[in-house]
Parts: structure tokens; C-alpha cells; sequence
């Protein structure tokens, strides 16, 4: 009976093994989606568990009132403000539009690579199709994402009781100190980075409208969204707005730097520790590992999951230590 049992727990640590070389081959990103809407579900679950311990009410009104509560916000917050983005975002195309026809333009007055960029014209526009295209897919798919979360949210136990049937190669008792430190983990995670991305949206709008940059609101929420990437999300995020601040002048996009650059400093060395603190710490050199590895690999879904990904690192390896034997 016992060779039976060792044997099924090699040959699924040998399915497990298979499955993500499968998708180092295939560049699948299935696991890190679901991983995403994972994160999602925590974030629905711990705020229904509040309002559940809150109001003595059952789990299942407590979920209802939030997924209707968040509907009924992003309802009010498109109604409020949709044209205002709409305009902006869509300004903000354009003016990028018309960033990249001016420096197509540049390039090709110099008689060295104005051949160069003829040739390469048409694979520019194909790229910048492509680009697109992959963008509406992104989005697609976070879409998807939001949805698979919301159903585990609204049954966690049912989806518990099945990561618990798969992970048979641990015991009861290590299996639940494993779950529960993970969803710890990851749960602190999260409200610390929801800190952290409401923080740097406002200020970064606030920066932006005392400089009088256009589109404040529009880069603002880029910068906020982007920050949920450690590192490389907040100097992405900078780059439309120095952009739109080339349109004005060198003197807004110097402003414009120093902006995004205090950000970063008054997150790095004020915001992050006392966050990290209060909540859970994540060493920046693991951090930054694991994206140039998975980005590498999984391309933006590497990226979105590396932080997290860390997380449940730091959490669970102590624990799988200990219990190796």
C-alpha cells in the first residue's frame, strides 16, 4: 500500500514537472492567469469576510453586496468620469502618434538611415498592428482573468477542496500551515500594494496638474496600474508622460523627470518600509530575479506574477524545508 502511494506521488511530481516544461515550451500561460485570478479571488474574499464579520450576515450576501458594490463604483466612476478619459486617452494616442511621425521623420533627414527606415516601414506598422492586437488581447484576458476570480470567490471551499485532492504529496497538517501562511502572505501583499498603487496614482496626478501636463488623469491611472510591476512598472509608466511633456517643452519634461523620479524616491525609502512593515516584506533582489526569469520566459504574465510569485516563495519554502523528510 505504501509502494502504491509513493509511487502515485512520484509519477504527479513527474505530471507537475512535465507540465511546466510544457509550458516553457509552448510559452502557455495558463498557470500564471489562473495564479492572477487567484489574487483576484483573495482580494473579493477578505473583503466580503469583513463585511460578513462586520454585519453578521452570511458569506454568500456578504460576496453579493461586494461584487454589486464594486459594480455600482466602476459604474459611477465611468459615468463620472468616461468622456473626460475617453478624451484623454484618446488625445494621448495621438499625440504619441505624432511623437514617433516626428522622430520617423528625424531619422529619415539623415541620409545614412533614411534607406534603413523605408526598408523597415512596413515591418514597423505590421509590428505596431501586432502591438495592438496584443494589447486588446491583454485586456481580454484580464477580463476572463476577473471573471474566473469572481467564481472562486463566490465558492472558495469548493476550489480548496480541489487544490487539496491534487497536492497529495503532503500530509494534513503541513498542507494546512502551507495554506494558510501563503494566503497570509498574499493577502497582506495585496493590501500593501493597493496602498502603495492608490498612493502613487494621486500623487503622480497631483505632480502632473501643478506642472500642467495634459492627460493628468489619464497618466495617473497608468502609473497607478503600472506600479503593480515592482521596478520596471514605474519607469514604464513614465514614459508616455515624459512624451506628452516633450510636446511643451525641455522644461516640462525635466519637471516632468523629477516628478516620477521623487515618486520613486518617497516610495523606495518612506512608503515601501513602513508598508512592508506593517504588512509583508519582499526582498527587491528576488523580486527582480524572478521577473527578468519569467519575463523572459512568460513575457508580460511573467512580469504581473513575479512579485506575488515571491511571496509564495518566502512563505512556503520555510515550510517545505522542514518538512522535507
Amino acid at each position: 500500500m505504501k509502494s502504491t502511494e509513493s509511487t502515485t506521488k512520484i509519477l504527479r511530481g513527474i505530471l507537475a514537472l512535465l507540465i511546466f516544461a510544457l509550458m516553457i515550451h509552448f510559452k502557455i500561460n495558463i498557470l500564471w492567469q489562473i495564479f492572477t485570478a487567484i489574487l483576484i479571488a483573495i482580494a473579493l474574499i477578505e473583503l466580503a469576510s469583513y463585511l460578513q464579520k462586520k454585519f453578521k450576515i452570511s458569506y454568500i450576501i456578504s460576496i453579493s453586496l461586494i461584487l454589486f458594490l464594486i459594480a455600482m463604483a466602476m459604474v459611477s466612476f465611468l459615468g463620472f468620469f468616461a468622456y473626460q478619459l475617453y478624451d484623454q486617452f484618446g488625445e494621448l494616442v495621438t499625440k504619441l502618434q505624432e511623437f514617433f511621425k516626428q522622430a520617423q521623420g528625424w531619422l529619415q533627414k539623415s541620409n545614412e538611415v533614411s534607406n534603413l527606415v523605408e526598408k523597415s516601414g512596413q515591418s514597423i506598422g505590421s509590428a505596431s498592428l501586432k502591438n495592438l492586437t496584443g494589447v486588446f488581447t491583454l485586456l481580454g484576458t484580464l477580463f476572463v482573468v476577473a471573471i474566473i476570480g469572481i467564481f472562486i470567490s463566490i465558492t472558495p471551499k469548493v476550489y480548496q477542496k480541489g487544490l487539496r485532492s491534487f497536492c497529495v504529496w503532503w500530509d494534513d497538517s503541513t498542507y494546512k500551515k502551507l495554506e494558510h501562511d501563503v494566503y497570509e502572505g498574499l493577502k497582506k501583499w495585496l493590501k500593501g500594494k493597493l496602498i502603495a498603487m492608490v498612493s502613487i496614482a494621486i500623487a503622480t496626478f497631483i505632480g502632473l496638474s501643478l506642472i500642467g501636463v495634459e492627460y493628468a488623469l489619464a497618466l495617473a491611472l497608468i502609473a497607478g496600474l503600472f506600479s503593480f510591476i515592482p521596478n520596471l512598472g514605474p519607469m514604464t509608466s513614465a514614459v508616455p508622460a515624459l512624451i506628452v511633456a516633450s510636446f511643451v517643452g525641455v522644461e516640462t519634461v525635466v519637471y516632468v523627470a523629477l516628478l516620477f523620479i521623487g515618486i520613486q524616491i518617497v516610495e523606495g525609502n518612506l512608503l515601501m518600509p513602513i508598508i512592508e512593515k506593517e504588512y509583508v516584506e519582499v526582498p527587491p533582489a528576488l523580486t527582480i530575479t524572478l521577473q527578468v526569469f519569467l519575463g523572459m520566459l512568460f513575457g508580460v504574465w511573467g512580469l504581473i506574477v513575479a512579485a506575488p510569485l515571491t511571496v509564495v516563495l518566502l512563505k512556503s519554502w520555510p515550510i517545505l524545508v522542514e518538512n522535507k523528510d
